[in-house]
């Protein structure tokens, strides 16, 4: 493992890192004990339906979207949402090759894809939170990418994923009304559900 200064609390934070366990990835492989670097703003409210998932990309943190977008007043408002920005796996906050010991450490790191980014999101969410309902998800970049595998699982494979998501934003009623009508998306059934 080597420490990186960059990839601190101080120029990132604040931020804490929640352990998932092994997380089994899409291409084979297992990362052993993953951290992910989870900031949080506002509170969740008691029916648990006031959750919004903010899923960064490679080179961006959950720092940078605090800056941005999150805020009162603003478009992620901690006043009326809880807010969870989940740092990317293998953005340097969250298990990255950098902090990994060996042997699956640094250019031993294994491919993670996007959809292993999600299933451990899910989990975090549903283990370490509590909820089963998103008020919205929102990511720029591969974080965009995130949301909309989050779409994809959840047209095609509601028995994997629990949570019952409501499709808000303009980005996700698009793309799941497009894919809606393509060859791929009906012969693997996502237009019925």
């Amino acid at each position: 493992m080597i420490e990186n200064e960059y990839y601190g609390q101080e120029g990132h934070g604040p931020y804490e890192l929640h352990s998932i366990g092994d997380l089994q990835l899409e291409e084979g492989g297992t990362i052993r004990n993953c951290q992910l670097a989870v900031a949080t703003f506002g509170s969740l409210n008691a029916p648990r339906d006031n959750a919004i998932l903010v899923p960064t990309w490679y080179s961006g943190t959950s720092k940078i979207m605090e800056q941005v977008y999150i805020g009162k007043g603003r478009a992620l408002d901690p006043e009326k949402y809880f807010i969870i920005a989940i740092n990317q796996i293998g953005s340097g906050l969250s298990t990255s090759p950098h902090n990994t010991p060996m042997p699956g450490g640094h250019g031993h790191f294994p491919r993670v894809r996007i959809g292993d980014d999600v299933r451990a999101q899910h989990k975090l969410l549903t283990e370490r939170f509590g909820i089963d309902k998103l008020a919205l998800f929102v990511g720029g970049s591969m974080g965009a990418q995130q949301t909309y595998e989050w779409a994809v699982r959840r047209a095609s494979c509601p028995s994997a994923l629990s949570l019952r998501l409501r499709w808000v934003g303009c980005t996700l009623l698009s793309f799941r009304s497009t894919t809606r009508k393509t060859p791929a998306c009906l012969s693997t059934n996502c237009a019925r559900n």
